[in-house]
């Protein structure tokens, strides 16, 4: 569970807000 996966789900969704 990393940073880099939930930036590579949010890239993928367009959102990148967290």
């Amino acid at each position: 569970r990393t940073i880099e996966k939930f930036e590579k789900e949010a890239a993928e969704l367009g959102k990148g807000s967290f």
